[in-house]
């Protein structure tokens, strides 16, 4: 770059110097001629020879000697002009520039640096096209003073540019970070004017930016802070966050704030679960134990409140099966009162009163048992044996039957049926004197036209036998009360 200058330079430079030494050999000649003519004249006028009048060869030859004649300078004031070598090569000067051009040149020719120093950009710029002429015209050491001049000028004004732009952003930064508006603006700008490719000033500026509308907020938040208003502090410091994640003081802000709300609400949900258990509001208590295990679930306050539903469960459960047992004592159902009872009993161990209940109605199932065994097979009641048993369960049952009317009416009817199965009923036995009749069981009859015995109330067989007849069984099934009852057994089907 700086080469192809140099030789356009020089180029132009060379042809300026043609046209400069054809004009001073023009104007020399055109001197010389003059003065040899002028010499001419002064001979004719002083021999009385009219320059007309004398030989052209002579007065050429006399005029040329007169012109040397006169021009014939002292050997002694002659001065021989010696060539000076330079000190710095033309090597040594692009080396410079070079470096100039890498280094200093493109930021120095930027619009922001012109706008910044606009005199130090038009300085040093021209210093490089002073450069470039001097050695266009072979001046390597004039050259090589003024490249070194410019890299230290251009080096110097670098800094100082460099240093405002850092100076400007360090304090946008800072300003930024102070949560300060308007310095933070005002320094990115000019730090953006100076560079306005700066990466790190490009990233900064819109965080300032945020910070017009982050101020107002922290503002708030603090104001929320001081009145202890931490619902308000929560939104306006997650506002904050959105805007700016990286404030992560305003994360953590929030964060301990919703565990102080979570708190908060936590206890509060716990005093209310603990106003409904002692009202034993199961429902209201199951909603306050629901939202609070929602919020923490290994708080030992939410194993307290779980104890207390299981508790007014357990007391409203007894209240149920206290009162189903009322209910079914007040309907004589024992069955039902016995397993309300024994589901009370259940719940509370250690309760008397719910004991005797299992007591009292067990002992009147198990006597309305006993005596309805009895009534089920009445016919048995006519053996001494099943009798004594059956009148020994009345006896048991006697101490209840105020309890029961349903035990009294068993009671009463199995008495009944005790004397009804025990009182003989008259029998007539008609044969035809050929067959002898028997009752199993009970004993011989013999053979008879007409007999009358009498039988307790049940089922009895009558069989009939005669040689060469087949044997005959008649069934009888005696009841209580029955009169006139007759069995007619009579063989007459031979083998």
């Amino acid at each position: 770059m700086f080469e192809n200058k140099l030789e356009e330079a020089a180029k132009r430079s060379r042809q300026q110097m043609l046209v400069g030494g054809l004009i001073i050999a023009i104007i020399a000649l055109a001197a010389a001629l003059f003065v040899v003519m002028q010499r001419v004249e002064n001979i004719g006028v002083t021999e009385g020879i009219s320059p007309t009048q004398q030989p052209l060869e002579e007065k050429a030859e006399n005029s040329s000697s007169k012109i040397i004649s006169e021009k014939k300078v002292p050997t002694s004031k002659i001065v021989k002009k010696e060539k000076v070598e330079p000190q710095y090569s033309h090597s040594d000067v692009l080396e410079m520039m070079t470096r100039f051009e890498k280094e200093f040149e493109e930021t120095l020719s930027s619009d922001s640096f012109g706008k910044w120093a606009p005199e130090r950009q038009k300085e040093l710029l021209g210093s490089k096209k002073k450069i470039v002429d001097q050695l266009a015209r072979k001046k390597i050491d004039d050259a090589f003073t003024i490249a070194a001049d410019l890299l230290e000028k251009s080096s110097n004004a670098i800094s100082e540019f460099n240093g405002e732009y850092q100076s400007a952003y360090d304090k946008a930064l800072s300003s930024y970070q102070a949560d300060n508006f308007e310095d933070a603006d005002f320094n990115i700008k000019h730090a953006l004017a100076l560079k306005p490719t700066s990466q790190e000033a490009l990233e900064l500026r819109p965080k300032i930016e945020q910070l017009q509308k982050i101020v107002p907020l922290i503002e708030q938040a603090e104001s929320a802070a001081t009145e202890n208003n931490l619902e308000q502090e929560r939104l306006l410091s997650l506002k904050i966050v959105e805007l700016d994640p990286s404030r992560t003081a305003y994360v953590e802000r929030a964060k301990e704030i919703t565990e102080i709300l979570k708190n908060q609400a936590f206890e509060r949900s716990i005093a209310r679960g603990y106003e409904a258990a002692r009202k034993e509001d199961l429902r209201a208590l199951d909603k306050e134990l629901k939202f609070a295990e929602k919020l923490f679930k290994d708080r030992a306050e939410l194993q307290e409140l779980r104890d207390l539903k299981k508790k007014i469960l357990k007391d409203l459960a007894f209240e149920v099966l206290m009162s189903d047992a009322e209910k079914a004592l007040a309907s004589e159902n024992w069955q039902a009162a016995l397993t309300a009872f024994q589901g009370a009993l259940q719940l509370r161990p250690d309760d008397g009163t719910v004991a005797q209940g299992v007591e009292l109605a067990s002992a009147v199932l198990k006597h309305e048992k006993a005596v309805q065994n009895f009534l089920n097979e009445p016919e048995r009641l006519t053996n001494e044996g099943v009798k004594a048993n059956a009148e020994a369960a009345l006896k048991s049952a006697a101490a209840f039957t105020s309890l029961s009317k349903q035990l009294t009416y068993t009671s009463n009817l199995l008495k009944k049926n005790i004397e009804d199965y025990n009182m003989p009923v008259e029998i007539v036995v008609r044969s035809d004197k050929k067959t002898h009749v028997s009752v199993k069981g009970v004993g011989q009859v013999g053979v008879v036209d007409e007999y009358k015995i009498r039988l307790k109330p049940g089922q009895y067989v009558f069989e009939g036998r005669r040689e060469g007849f087949r044997v005959k069984a008649v069934s009888l099934k005696v009841k209580p009360g029955d009169s006139a009852v007759e069995v007619v057994v009579i063989v007459d089907e031979r083998i």
